[in-house]
């Protein structure tokens, strides 16, 4: 689920997979924006069948807590 996840969010930021690890963040990836984490929120309820509450959204602005709601969420 890891490498699935980390090759979406290369693609929704258009930042190389290798500069992507579990600690990166809104915080640490320039792209990785308001608007662009929306995208990216939609992408991953896509690519992974699932509803990312509107209560964990807060909780999903890097990739390690991105993999706990995926989990949590299925």
């Amino acid at each position: 689920m890891e490498d699935k996840l980390l090759a979406l969010i290369s693609n929704a930021l258009n930042v190389p997979i290798e500069d992507l690890s579990l600690n990166s963040s809104s915080e640490n990836i320039a792209q990785w924006d308001s608007l662009a984490h929306m995208s990216l929120i939609f992408s991953v309820e896509d690519e992974f069948g699932i509803v990312i509450p509107d209560d964990k959204l807060m909780e999903t602005s890097d990739v390690r807590s991105l993999l706990t709601v995926i989990a949590d969420a299925k």
